[in-house]
């Protein structure tokens, strides 16, 4: 009975630890070098801040990597290829950015994005974006407080998880 109990608590724990980003030898995303980038259909890797398309396919194995431009890669791009080797580069989704520790910029994401942080549903995630639209940028997380529902309580909360476009942060939270 106990013996049962120590296997299904080291099942749950493994399955745990891939979920949150540890890469199997222990260590947290936070102390994987570089950034996180997602080839589509084959996994998010850990490369260097100044690494290129090119460079991403080829650390995956791609068979198109030789092919594909030599354009810098941001952490939390997502990198999908289609047939002939046609290269698309866009965002990965703002859950998998949150999960990895990725900064989202309020004056950048879709309402479908922003619902994703704590304390924001749909219904204000909304609002956020319809402000924006009517207001132009927010500026900084202060910037939030003029949309009706978001007072300081929720600023606090969202301080480690949002950037402005306008200061640029680390793309990964301060460690604690």
């Amino acid at each position: 009975m106990v013996v049962a109990g120590i296997v299904l608590a080291v099942v749950v724990v493994r399955v745990a630890t891939r979920r949150l980003g540890f890469d199997g030898s222990g260590r947290a995303w936070f102390e994987q070098p570089g950034w996180p980038v997602e080839v589509e259909g084959d996994g998010v890797y850990f490369v260097p801040p100044r690494t290129t398309v090119r460079g991403v396919l080829g650390i995956a194995g791609h068979p198109c990597a030789a092919r594909a431009p030599r354009e810098r890669v941001e952490a939390g791009d997502m990198i999908s290829v289609a047939g002939g080797c046609r290269v698309r580069r866009g965002r990965m989704a703002a859950a998998a950015r949150l999960t990895l520790g990725l900064r989202l910029d309020l004056d950048r994401e879709d309402a479908r994005g922003i619902a994703a942080l704590p304390a924001i549903g749909p219904r204000l995630a909304e609002r956020i974006v319809a402000d924006r639209r009517a207001h132009g940028p927010f500026g900084g997380l202060e910037g939030l407080l003029r949309v009706r529902g978001v007072g300081p309580r929720t600023i606090e909360k969202l301080r480690p998880l949002v950037q402005s476009a306008r200061v640029r942060e680390s793309p990964r939270p301060a460690v604690r």
